[in-house]
C-alpha cells in the first residue's frame, strides 16, 4: 500500500503580477556588492527574472528617498543591465533606470522587472544570500472595461504601469478605464497605440504618481523600441528624460491625479508627461490633475484641453507643438 501523497505546499504569498515582493528578516538587510536573486516559474523551473547585485556599481542611491539613479548618463549605447527596465506597452519598450531593491527596517522590497510574470502561476525565489521564498500571482481581471490599481495589492494590479500594460493587451480601441486608489505611486510610465483610455485618480491630493528623472539620466524626449532590450547589449533607443511618456495615443483622459518628476534640481529638462500624439490630431483631456516638474513640466502636440488643473515648473514649462491648447481655470505656478 502506498503512503498518502504530501499535502501540496501552499505559496507564502498571492500578490498581483506587478507586486513588490516584500520580506521579513531578522535584523536589517544589506545590499552586497555581487550575487543574484533570482525568480522561477514553480512548474517549469524555468528562470524567468534576475536582478545582479554587481550591478548596484552602475546606480548610486539617492539618500532622501531610496531611488536608484543611473551613475552615467543612459544613451543609446548604454548596455542594459538589471538595473534598468524596460517597460512594455502597444508592442514596443521603454528602456528606463529603476529601483529594484528598497530597505525599509528589516523588509527587503524587490520590484521584479515589468512583464516577467504571468497570471495564476506559482514561483520560488532564490538567492546566493541564502533566503528563499514561493509566491502565486493572481488571475486575469474579471472586467474588460474597468481596471482597478491599489498599492496595497488589494486590486487588479499594484503598479499604474501594470494596469496600462494590460490595458494594451485588450484591444487599441477598446474603452477602458483605469481606477487607482489613493496612494503614491513610485514608478515611470509608458504608453503606446491604445485609445480611448481614461486614468482615474482619487483626487489630485490623493493620487500621486511621482518618480526622478532627467535629461542628464536619460537622454531624449524618449521613445520605446520593437525589440525588449537584452542584458549586456545596447540598449539602442533613448527611452527618455520624462516621468510619463505616452506614444500614438488618441483620447486619452487623466482625472484627479498628480503627476510629478521629482528630480528636483531647478537646472535640466525632466518632463513630467509628453503626450506624443503622433499624427497631430490625437486628443488628451486633463481634469483636475496636476503636473509638477521644473524644467520642460508639460511638453505636448496633438489636441489638449486642460480644465481645473496645476501646471508647475520653473523653466520653459509649457511647451511643444500642438494643433490647439486650452487651458480653462488652471493655475501656472512659477517655482
Amino acid at each position: 500500500v502506498l503512503p498518502p501523497p504530501e499535502p501540496p505546499v501552499e505559496p507564502e504569498m498571492t500578490v498581483c503580477t506587478d507586486a513588490p515582493l516584500k520580506l521579513g528578516f531578522d535584523t536589517a538587510p544589506v545590499l552586497g556588492e555581487s550575487g543574484c536573486i533570482r525568480v522561477f516559474r514553480k512548474d517549469t523551473d524555468k528562470e524567468v527574472d534576475c536582478i545582479d547585485l554587481a550591478d548596484l556599481a552602475k546606480v548610486t542611491v539617492r539618500e532622501s528617498d531610496g531611488t536608484m539613479i543611473p551613475a552615467a548618463q543612459i544613451n543609446k549605447e548604454t548596455l542594459f543591465h538589471s538595473f534598468m527596465d524596460a517597460l512594455p506597452s502597444g508592442g514596443r519598450y521603454r528602456p528606463v533606470h529603476y529601483t529594484p531593491l528598497r530597505i525599509s527596517g528589516n523588509c527587503l522590497e524587490i520590484k521584479l522587472h515589468s512583464g516577467v510574470l504571468e497570471f495564476d502561476k506559482e514561483y520560488y525565489v532564490v538567492s546566493d544570500a541564502g533566503f528563499t521564498a514561493e509566491f502565486k500571482t493572481r488571475a486575469k481581471p474579471v472586467s474588460k472595461t474597468l481596471l482597478q490599481v491599489n498599492a496595497d495589492g488589494s486590486g487588479d494590479f499594484c503598479t499604474v504601469q501594470g494596469a496600462l500594460t494590460y490595458a494594451g493587451s485588450i484591444g487599441q480601441s477598446a474603452e477602458i478605464t483605469i481606477d487607482i486608489a489613493e496612494g503614491t505611486y513610485r514608478e515611470m510610465l509608458y504608453l503606446r497605440n491604445k485609445n480611448h483610455l481614461t486614468l482615474k485618480g482619487a483626487g489630485s491630493d490623493k493620487t500621486r504618481i511621482v518618480y526622478p528623472n532627467n535629461e542628464s539620466w536619460s537622454t531624449g524626449s524618449g521613445a520605446g523600441s520593437d525589440k525588449k532590450p537584452e542584458i549586456g547589449k545596447a540598449v539602442g533607443v533613448l527611452g527618455g528624460r520624462g516621468l510619463f511618456l505616452t506614444e500614438n495615443c488618441d483620447d486619452l483622459t487623466l482625472e484627479g491625479l498628480t503627476i510629478e518628476n521629482s528630480f528636483g534640481e531647478l537646472k535640466g529638462q525632466a518632463e513630467a508627461i509628453y503626450f506624443n500624439s503622433g499624427n497631430g490630431s490625437h486628443r488628451l483631456t486633463v481634469e483636475n490633475c496636476a503636473f509638477i516638474s521644473l524644467q520642460d513640466t508639460f511638453l505636448c502636440k496633438g489636441i489638449v484641453y486642460v480644465h481645473n488643473s496645476l501646471i508647475a515648473g520653473h523653466c520653459d514649462y509649457i511647451w511643444g507643438y500642438p494643433a490647439a491648447c486650452l487651458f480653462e481655470d488652471c493655475e501656472i505656478r512659477s517655482l
